[in-house]
């Protein structure tokens, strides 16, 4: 039986794309540094940062345009016991040479989509860089990398799942797949 990612090989309309960023950022500055207006599914990213507050914050859309935030920082993790690979993420690398700062090196990876559980996302995703008020030092480096799939050709998508799971089906694809937001679909009537 073919799994969600197994099918992808032989699907048509999409694509692999990698969102990357990086900014030197002031304790309590907020800084976006990606705008990603396409339809997918997250399936990684890796925070790199020189402090254990230097966080990356996603703001997604869900299929009904209801926004989602989350905002993951290396500390967090730390304190949480997120120290061993785990869906939800966990530190790949925790160096805080001084107990009495926060200057150090930080690799925090978020990794659903390799699990089996990625997170899909439709126009507009925006990524920021924070360093959290909590911070010891005036300013850090944060790095962030993200890996996705995109759906670049939504009527291609649609039809090549269709064929895969029938191949007699109707490859007529609804406008109403075609937009973004809420959508009320009627019955056709034959």
């Amino acid at each position: 039986m073919l799994g969600p990612y197994s099918a992808y090989p032989i699907l048509k309309g999409w694509d692999y794309r990698l969102y990357t960023g990086s900014r030197t950022v002031k304790r309590g500055e907020t800084v976006e540094i990606v705008r990603v207006s396409e339809t997918g599914l997250l399936l990684a990213f890796v925070l790199t940062t020189t402090d254990a507050y230097g966080a990356v914050i996603l703001e997604a859309q869900g299929a009904e345009l209801r926004n989602e935030t989350q905002e993951y920082a290396p500390e967090d993790f730390f304190v949480g016991g997120a120290v061993s690979p785990d869906p939800v993420g966990y530190l790949i690398r925790y160096f805080r040479p001084n107990p009495a700062s926060t200057a150090g090196l930080y690799i925090l990876e978020i990794a659903p989509g390799f699990w089996g559980l990625p997170l899909p996302f439709v126009p507009s995703v925006v990524v920021k860089l924070r360093l959290q008020g909590q911070s010891t030092q005036s300013q850090a480096e944060i790095f962030v990398q993200a890996r996705a799939i995109n759906v670049a050709n939504k009527a291609s998508y649609i039809q090549s799942i269709r064929r895969l799971l029938d191949p007699k089906a109707d490859l007529t694809v609804d406008p109403e797949f075609m937009t973004v937001g809420p959508v009320q679909f009627k019955e056709a009537k034959k």
